[in-house]
């Protein structure tokens, strides 16, 4: 086992003298940080586990005669303080780990979800949990993010590393332009954007009926 993880360990390192894989990982890093463990959803399913676990866990302690009902329920408090900690955290130590420049916000929306939905990297916005796919070597369909993708959504990333934005329009609909600061009148047009935030950045994507 031992002898495993060194490998796995040396082989990642080795991929991250790789810049285009250290930015994809970095990307990807702060999309499940903006979508996956985002702090409300996260607690939210310690608090469905704890429910549906919480009648049994007397006979598991009176059968194991281990600890009591009091260290369980401070267990699950730990737990829920982790999550909510963790993300902070873990942009920091990004941040650290990696020598980033500064976290900008990203602000994006659509003039009607009924119209069209925005991909943000590996990110698809605007969707439904019986819209998701089940993610790679996952045993399960993702749950509980329906909110965290909904619009108008936001997100923290860092500078200096490429953004790439999607307009998707639903049938019967197309992109029209996005409305956002700074953006050129050929990237206006563009339902690809490709871009390098330094500043906290708001786009809004207008789909319209087919005519």
């Amino acid at each position: 086992m031992r002898t495993q993880q060194y490998l796995f360990t040396s082989i990642f390192r080795s991929l991250l003298n790789n810049l285009e894989f250290k930015e994809q990982f970095i990307t990807r890093f702060s999309d499940l940080m903006n979508t996956t463990f985002v702090p409300e959803r996260m607690v939210k399913i310690i608090e469905n586990t704890k429910q549906e676990v919480e009648k049994d866990v007397p006979l598991h302690i009176k059968r194991w005669k281990s600890r009591n009902i009091n260290d369980w329920k401070s267990d699950v408090s730990n737990m829920v303080n982790f999550a909510r900690e963790r993300p902070a955290i873990q942009y920091q130590q990004l941040q650290d780990f990696f020598k980033l420049s500064s976290i900008y916000q990203l602000k994006v929306d659509v003039n009607d979800p009924g119209f069209g939905s925005i991909k943000i990297n590996t990110l698809h916005l605007g969707l439904k949990d019986n819209e998701l796919t089940k993610p790679v070597a996952a045993s399960h369909l993702p749950t509980l993010m329906e909110d965290v993708l909904a619009f108008p959504w936001q997100g923290k990333y860092f500078q200096d590393l490429p953004l790439k934005l999607e307009a998707i329009p639903k049938l019967g609909y197309q992109f029209s332009y996005w409305q956002g600061e700074g953006l050129s009148q050929e990237q206006i047009i563009n339902s690809i954007l490709e871009l390098l935030p330094q500043s906290n950045i708001k786009l809004v994507a207008v789909f319209e009926k087919v005519n």
